[in-house]
């Protein structure tokens, strides 16, 4: 998983995580991970190998999700 680490202005949006990969059936999807899960990077990468990296999903990349994002419309 290749961690692109951007900066953001706290307080404008909640803050979360996307992780965009495939998932055990080969679909490409985005993970989310919100800020009860993970508050940090390290911390995110460490709840993607707990959840999902022991299922056989793959993880492409992990960024901030943006203000306006689409991943909602694209998570499963």
């Amino acid at each position: 998983m290749r961690v692109v680490k951007s900066r953001r202005k706290p307080g404008i949006y909640y803050h979360r995580f996307v992780v965009r990969g495939l998932d055990e059936r080969g679909r490409e999807t985005s993970f989310l991970i919100n800020s009860s899960q993970a508050k940090s990077y390290s911390q995110a990468v460490r709840f993607w190998n707990r959840v999902w990296g022991s299922t056989g999903c793959v993880a492409f990349y992990l960024c901030n999700d943006e203000p306006i994002s689409d991943a909602f419309c694209h998570a499963a």
